[in-house]
This record gives structure tokens, sequence and C-alpha cells, in this order.
């Protein structure tokens, strides 16, 4: 089995994001909705990237989601979620 996509809902009204990778892709994608920015606004990474850099990935959606720096207990929900998608 292998997840594909996973859609998120913010601690802050009105924020998503939908996580993807696609079969063959060698990127993480993040797609950040807001009210700002309601066509969207891509974030990507390296599927194989350093847990460094994905912690820093996922530090990017919680900061999108729900408008804050979160403790490190608040980024490692979206990490835990963004190494779904890791080699």
């Amino acid at each position: 089995m292998k997840t594909t996509r996973i859609d998120l809902e913010g601690n802050k009204k009105g924020h998503y994001a939908s996580i993807t990778r696609k079969a063959g892709s060698g990127q993480i994608e993040a797609l950040i909705l807001t009210p700002r920015l309601p066509d969207g606004h891509t974030l990507r990474i390296d599927a194989d990237s350093s847990q460094e850099a994905l912690w820093a990935f996922a530090r990017d959606i919680q900061l999108h989601l729900d408008g804050r720096h979160g403790t490190g207990s608040d980024i490692n929900e979206y990490f835990l979620d963004v190494q779904r998608f890791a080699d």
C-alpha cells in the first residue's frame, strides 16, 4: 500500500493543505490553500531529502496552516504525515 494524498485542515480558519506524491515522482508537494491564496501556493521537496529537510518542510506547512510558529509537538504532527511520502 502507498499513500498518495493526505488532506489537512489547519487550526486557522480557512487554511488547508493537500500533501501529494504522484507515482514515479521524486517530489513531495504540499498545495497550501488560504483565504489570501484561494488558488493555492505549492511547496515542494525531494522525496529523498534528509530528515532535517523534511522537518523544515513540515514546519513550513504547519506555519501556513496554523498561522503561528508551532512547538516541536505541533510540527511533529505534520512531520509524521510528510514522512509517509518520503523515500
